[in-house]
């Protein structure tokens, strides 16, 4: 439901009973559920600190599944900070704690996992092979909510390689899976439609599924799905059609987001992508707009941020912008 606050809330009072019962080997999930809370609200740097109760207990209990789940969203935390190398590492620790498990689908979150890091390190076709083996799995999934995000993430990797129609298929699947699991994968689903048909030029069907996962994303806490909607919305919506203002406006309650996230988990790091993102629409709008100062700040604080290695895929995008306000700058002198 995306009411990540409250699940919070009710996950420290359960780590309490716990404790208080001195039921340690039941603490383990409980971790591991903090976890992903603190994943899920993109506070990536608190993920190791939890998962890390559970990959140095003592207690001879602990599961590999538990253990397992621990390095999973370790990695996942890892990804999202774009340090891909550490990530795929974690993520094939999951995948050799789970590999004896006796739950034949368990293992299909780690493949996701591992196909969306695989993805950022290949830019061309083929599938990687974590998203093959997830297909040849699909036969078997009956549960509708690894279904829409097996088939979201196929839709993700194949608009990375420009496969559109391809991605498009996928959303659409990915979304009518979604619908009974839940609203907060049905509004992620939405948004990776709405950013396949902005590509292909659908607007007025882009914007239906904008402003419906708007709706969704109104009654949940969930900052990271409500970044990716306005920059979706702001930049590649109204900046497809030309609407600059709108852009703007909309590019400007993304800073607002980013800033009390930064501020909430004390750690600016976490949203480095995003950020990248929310600097390259601002200064696209002021490239747009002739407004030449706003647009050197925002595309320098851009080019800064691409020097990292890890940030590589954003170089063509920031060398580009760049490149186009020399020249206009040259235009206008």
């Amino acid at each position: 439901l995306g009411q990540f606050t409250e699940a919070w809330q009710l996950s420290t009072d359960v780590l309490q009973r716990c404790l208080d019962a001195e039921a340690l080997s039941q603490t383990l999930t409980v971790y591991n559920l903090m976890a992903e809370i603190r994943l899920r609200q993109a506070r990536y740097t608190e993920v190791p600190g939890l998962t890390g109760k559970v990959i140095n207990s003592l207690l001879p209990e602990t599961s590999q599944e538990d253990l397992g789940r621990a390095y999973l969203l370790w990695g996942q935390s890892l990804a999202a900070l774009a340090d891909w190398h550490r990530a795929a590492s974690k993520l094939a620790t999951a995948e050799r704690h789970l590999s004896s498990s006796a739950q034949p689908l368990i293992q299909i979150p780690v493949l996701l996992a591992q196909a969306t890091v695989q993805a950022q390190q290949q830019v061309t076709a083929p599938l990687p092979m974590a998203m093959q083996t997830v297909l040849a799995k699909l036969e078997t999934v009956s549960d509708p909510l690894l279904l829409g995000q097996s088939y979201l993430t196929l839709s993700q990797i194949q608009f990375r390689l420009g496969q559109a129609e391809l991605a498009l298929a996928a959303a659409e699947t990915a979304v009518a899976h979604l619908r009974s699991a839940g609203a907060n994968g049905l509004a992620h689903g939405l948004l990776q439609r709405a950013a396949v048909q902005i590509y292909l030029g659908q607007f007025q069907k882009a914007l239906a599924d904008l402003q419906l996962a708007g709706d969704l994303f109104d009654g949940m806490d969930d900052v990271p799905g409500q970044l990716k909607l306005y920059l979706l919305w702001g930049y590649e919506y109204h900046g497809g059609l030309g609407d600059w203002r709108q852009a703007r406006r909309r590019l400007v309650r993304v800073g607002k987001l980013l800033t009390t996230q930064a501020k909430q988990a004390k750690d600016e790091s976490m949203v480095v992508q995003e950020g990248i993102r929310l600097w390259l629409g601002l200064g696209h709008v002021a490239l747009q707009t002739k407004r030449w100062p706003q647009a050197t700040a925002s595309l320098q604080k851009v080019m800064t941020a691409v020097s990292h290695q890890r940030l590589v895929w954003w170089q063509p995008a920031a060398n580009y912008a760049w490149g186009m306000l020399l020249l206009a700058r040259a235009e206008s002198a």
